[in-house]
């Protein structure tokens, strides 16, 4: 989990499928670029982070993790400007 949650819009969207779960973060912070969280679950009821997606097409205030999906074999981030 990033250190500064609330700055950044974490938690504003988020998605489950099996053991994977996504949580989108859309705002520009200190320390991270909009994008979001991939965690699995360790089976025990933790999470760990398995890998941040981040937004790398130049533009930090799009909106990037704003929406979230998740299926077994797919991971879809959404922008403001993708819809």
């Amino acid at each position: 989990m990033p250190d500064n949650p609330d700055d950044i819009g974490f938690g504003g969207a988020v998605a489950a499928e099996g053991d994977t779960l996504v949580v989108g973060a859309y705002l520009l912070g200190n320390n991270y670029d909009p994008g979001s969280w991939v965690y699995k679950s360790d089976g025990c009821g933790g999470w760990t982070l398995e890998e941040r997606l981040e937004v790398n097409f130049g533009d930090y205030e799009s909106g990037y993790g704003q929406e979230v999906a998740v299926t077994a074999d797919h991971i879809f981030v959404a922008s403001e400007d993708s819809y």
